[in-house]
């Protein structure tokens, strides 16, 4: 193995640092502990007497760690931990490496100290800042790259991962979207909203009955200074969810679920103790609100990995154009909003094609691949994809560009036959366009 350079290669060193590529690092435990929270609680656990031999330096005899970062980061890192110059980085790609395994061992004074490098990248690689800084929690930084972006980004998957939106939030990618479509109008950058903190409550259970029912729960959870006959159990759940979860692990009638925070709770909830029987009636209940709530109803299915049940909810979103913010994106991978907006442009590309030419005398403009249209033609595509790809009766946002067409004249026979035939072309082109395709869902 390789040795580092100064100050990295003194003999009062008390541990060795391995890089990925072979390089050892010997360093100085008291530094690493005054810069890190993670490196704190590491060194400060009682260590065993005598070291296996994979965590031992063979030369020095020191404990050894290794990193899985190459040791141009781990050196860049080390750095900032010890009370030397601030290393130069002049790539973007470096800075962003740095920052993450800042992140990664809870170094924050370096992501601090780097991350003021960020705004000498902005003018060149706006897009690329927004997402690192989004990485690291660096809010004044993506904010400052937000204000140089352009008004379009590119949404394609090659492009979209070359800028490192893979690893943002759909949350962060929506507030980018956002800012960028209110700059037309010169607003200011949206900020996400602290969901509050639940109340407290005790409720009451059979053990025997919860211990069946959730594999998860009792286990971990039970306080040992409780008695037998009375066992308190703290969790995290606000009291209506807990009651609900509790009425889910007795053979009762199903419950009905009135709202998609309740859902949202339930499932989270089941899930966290394993309740089957809860997460399969929160399954059953989500489907009720897709025709009213179909970005959150998206956003949640995402979020639990039900590829059937977003398939559904994108269809009923397909229609729209602006989105408002759903807490739930903070919580799910950018590539999920990604893939809703390619799932859209595809659909909205397909009406095009379906609706004859002399219909389009409408006027739109093009906003990260979407059309956006007047108001009245909105409505009315956003009906006719909607109605097309969920079903039901189409008539009146179908006769919408034929009755443009013929002026609402009174060839009304004209007017439903055509009106028909193109509400049979749209379903038969939109069938088409899957949710499943590579490029999209």
């Amino acid at each position: 193995m390789a040795p580092a350079s100064s100050p990295f290669d003194r003999a009062d060193a008390d541990i060795i640092l391995r890089s990925s590529d072979g390089v050892d690092f010997r360093a100085h435990k008291t530094l690493l502990v005054l810069s890190s929270s993670l490196f704190d609680g590491m060194f400060n656990v009682p260590q065993p007497a005598t070291l296996a031999n994979e965590d031992t330096h063979p030369e020095s005899g020191l404990p050894l760690l290794r990193f899985t970062e190459d040791h141009q980061t781990l050196d860049r890192l080390l750095r900032l931990c010890y009370p030397v110059a601030t290393p130069i980085l002049e790539d973007l790609g470096d800075v962003s490496a740095v920052l993450d395994a800042a992140k990664k061992y809870h170094v924050d004074g370096a992501i601090a100290r780097i991350g003021e490098k960020l705004p000498a990248f902005v003018r060149k690689e706006p897009l690329r800042v927004y997402a690192i800084a989004c990485c690291v929690d660096l809010k004044a930084e993506a904010e400052f790259a937000a204000k140089a972006a352009p008004i379009n980004i590119p949404l394609d998957l090659e492009s979209f991962n070359q800028l490192g939106f893979n690893r943002i939030t759909s949350g962060q990618l929506f507030r980018l979207i956002d800012f960028l479509r209110r700059r037309r109008a010169t607003k200011e950058l949206s900020s996400p909203y602290p969901r509050p903190r639940r109340p407290t409550a005790d409720v009451s259970g059979d053990s025997h009955v919860l211990s069946v029912m959730s594999t998860g729960l009792l286990p971990e959870s039970v306080d040992k200074d409780s008695t037998q006959d009375a066992r308190a159990i703290d969790v995290p759940e606000d009291s209506q969810t807990l009651s609900t979860l509790l009425q889910l692990c007795y053979p009762m009638r199903s419950l009905r679920l009135e709202s998609l925070d309740a859902i949202q709770a339930v499932l989270e909830a089941a899930r966290r103790y394993r309740i089957v029987r809860a997460v399969e009636v929160a399954e059953k209940e989500w489907a009720k609100f897709l025709p009213g709530d179909h970005l959150r109803a998206y956003f949640i299915a995402m979020k639990h990995g039900w590829v059937d049940e977003a398939k559904e909810a994108a269809k009923y979103a397909v229609g729209y154009t602006v989105d408002t913010y759903i807490p739930e994106m903070d919580g799910v991978p950018a590539e999920a909003y990604r893939r809703l907006f390619d799932y859209r442009r595809r659909c909205q590309d397909t009406l095009t094609n379906v609706v004859p030419h002399d219909y389009h005398h409408y006027n739109y403009s093009l906003f990260n691949g979407l059309r956006e249209y007047a108001p009245f033609w909105s409505d009315a595509f956003s009906g006719m994809m909607n109605k097309a790809l969920n079903g039901g009766p189409n008539s009146p946002s179908i006769l919408a560009p034929v009755g443009a067409r013929y002026g609402y004249s009174s060839q009304v026979e004209t007017i439903v036959a055509e009106s028909k035939k193109l509400e049979d072309s749209l379903r038969e082109a939109l069938s088409k366009v899957s949710p499943t395709s590579t490029s999209s869902l």
